[in-house]
């Protein structure tokens, strides 16, 4: 996913080359904290603008959405302990895949997911007066790397 400053939305790019600076990395971690922090908040802004994306998904969550919301925050969390490396998350890039395959979530829905994330995160962190450019590329390029990944273990699972 790139952000398009001509149509001033977000692009999901298949195949892109995996490009994550020390310095994004930081500034996605740094700012993850700020996130967790509003977990409820967090969660139901990312819902509410991945289902407006993409209603069809919205059969996919049936059990209590507060649940879903705290599973989404633990499995990014989970991920960017890690993320100094993609290759450092290969087994949790796997198990996810797996399980969302099994869910029925299809390659296409990571677009809407990517848009809805970055959004929820912007949001978040534009009310703490963390969010500028530089931040977004580097939340848009963390979550790129990831969605490749799992997008590519989708295939193979």
């Amino acid at each position: 996913m790139i952000w398009d400053n001509k149509n001033n939305d977000y692009i999901f790019v298949k195949k892109t080359q995996r490009i994550m600076t020390d310095k994004q990395i930081s500034l996605v971690k740094n700012s993850w904290v700020d996130v967790v922090a509003h977990v409820s908040e967090a969660g139901q802004i990312f819902y509410e603008n991945f289902f407006a994306l993409a209603p069809e998904t919205k059969s996919l969550f049936t059990g209590d959405s507060k649940e879903q919301q705290r599973k989404l925050i633990m499995a990014v969390t989970l991920i960017f302990t890690k993320i100094n490396r993609i290759e450092n998350i290969k087994d949790e890039i796997k198990y996810l895949s797996k399980k969302h395959k099994g869910y029925g979530v299809k390659a296409n829905y990571f677009e809407s997911f990517g848009k809805a994330f970055v959004k929820m995160v912007g949001s978040i962190l534009t009310e703490r007066k963390m969010w500028n450019a530089e931040m977004q590329e580097a939340w848009t390029a963390i979550y790129n790397a990831v969605a490749q990944a799992m997008v590519e273990n989708m295939k193979e699972a």
